[in-house]
């Protein structure tokens, strides 16, 4: 490839992101629009095909393409040309590609169906009893780094599905999701089954991940303090909760598990944390500020940050405070540089499982840290909704957690934290690699077809 046809290429894949990025944006707000962007970036794809072809250094960025706007067919030819073409690097993709193909040969159709949907086919829903709407992402090769998303969960998730369906000769109809959060545009009546998504109506099964790999949360109202269970009382989660000796068994179990081989949702250090405050601390747990659950917040996570910083000076505790891994944020570096400046905390990088064990009290908006804080036995502080809030403090206002704050102090008994615990992990989640989880998957959906 000449310098003149990199230059090319370099400019026309930039127009073809930005479509793209566009798209992916105003899915929601203005379908026709994205559609238009979204064929803007397929003609400007074929068209660079066309006149150009593959090369060395662009056969992947094509192959990513085609992925991601769910034409696994497309893909898989660019990559016959590339290893014809003896490009190097072709052998991971092409290993990848055939584990897509073959953990989604079972749904082919189905993602078809998505692309059509995806470029402006309309889905009929007259007569039928559940759309899926099947994400984008559920034919990339990888997690994305940015997202605790593992595209190969979703396929086995959704493979499960479609499985379920077809059993019970379920009339389904199939639309692509490009976007996270919300309720799929769909009838106010039409019943679906989405990932990330949220829906008070009841009329929705929704998909989201959880703090545990392979662990994934499948609820009628939505996910995290959307979510019906975050909803549950006392009595109702005794009600379905095992006996004491269960329940102790299984916490057990899981700190172990979790606690001991220092697993979390994202990777830790090993090691102790590395700083130790000289008189005990609470320990704050932040967030992506841009993340979607922050809407759920009963105060900015910087108000926060705030709040507990004045309400430890009050009370003679230290402060310690861990960024979350994926965090990029000017304003929360800058907040942490100024209260860190003032001498009202700690910024740690260490493992937050040193952190919240060392710890009198954890506080966050609604991270899921909360729920491993809870097998720590760790009061936690919630600052916003979150699914696990039933076995949590929680502070709505301004001032509430100064008036609250003890350290080292349970907001309910051990006994009925462990039952939540239980309750949380087995009947919020689903362990997705479990033998059990496609009967339990389908009793799910066809509770939702039944009501």
């Amino acid at each position: 490839m000449s310098f003149i046809d990199r230059l090319i290429f370099t400019r026309q894949k930039k127009r073809i992101f930005k479509a793209i990025r566009h798209s992916h944006v105003i899915r929601e707000l203005d379908p026709e629009k994205s559609i238009c962007e979204l064929k803007r970036a397929e003609d400007l794809v074929r068209s660079n095909l066309q006149k150009n072809g593959i090369s060395k250094r662009n056969w992947e960025y094509y192959g990513d393409y085609f992925l991601w706007t769910l034409n696994i067919d497309e893909a898989q030819s660019i990559v016959e040309q590339a290893v014809q073409n003896r490009y190097p690097s072709t052998s991971d993709f092409e290993q990848e590609l055939e584990s897509i193909k073959q953990q989604s040969a079972s749904f082919r159709d189905e993602v078809r169906q998505a692309r059509n949907h995806l470029f402006g086919e309309e889905v009929s829903t007259d007569g039928c009893d559940v759309v899926v709407a099947l994400p984008n992402y559920i034919v990339q090769k990888r997690r994305l780094s940015d997202s605790p998303v593992y595209p190969s969960h979703l396929r086995t998730i959704y493979r499960e599905i479609f499985a379920a369906l077809r059993r019970n000769n379920v009339d389904y109809r199939v639309c692509s999701r490009s976007v996270e959060h919300g309720r799929p545009s769909l009838g106010k009546n039409t019943k679906y089954i989405s990932f990330r998504s949220e829906d008070a109506s009841r009329q929705g099964l929704h998909i989201c991940t959880t703090e545990k790999k392979y662990f994934y949360s499948f609820d009628r109202k939505g996910y995290a303090g959307w979510s019906e269970f975050a909803e549950i009382d006392r009595d109702t989660l005794l009600s379905i909760a095992p006996d004491q000796a269960t329940a102790d068994a299984f916490f057990d179990r899981e700190v172990q598990e979790i606690i001991e081989n220092n697993v979390s949702k994202y990777s830790q250090p090993d090691g102790n944390q590395d700083v130790h405050p000289d008189k005990p601390y609470i320990f704050i747990a932040l967030q992506t500020i841009n993340d979607c659950v922050q809407q759920l917040a009963y105060m900015p996570m910087l108000d926060m940050l705030d709040e507990v910083c004045t309400a430890a000076r009050q009370a003679g505790v230290a402060v310690v405070a861990k960024r979350h891994p994926l965090c990029t944020s000017d304003q929360v570096e800058s907040a942490l540089n100024r209260l860190s400046a003032r001498g009202d905390l700690m910024v740690s990088k260490g493992s937050i499982h040193d952190l919240i064990s060392s710890s009198v009290a954890v506080c966050t908006v609604n991270s899921s840290v909360g729920a491993e804080a809870l097998l720590h036995l760790k009061p936690v502080y919630l600052f916003g909704k979150a699914a696990y809030q039933g076995a949590c403090f929680t502070v709505e206002e301004k001032g509430k957690f100064s008036r609250i704050f003890k350290p080292n102090h349970l907001p309910q008994d051990e006994a009925f934290i462990r039952k939540f615990f239980y309750v949380f992990r087995n009947d919020y989640e689903l362990d997705i690699t479990s033998e059990e989880f496609g009967g339990r998957l389908e009793q799910r959906i066809l509770q939702l077809l039944e009501d």
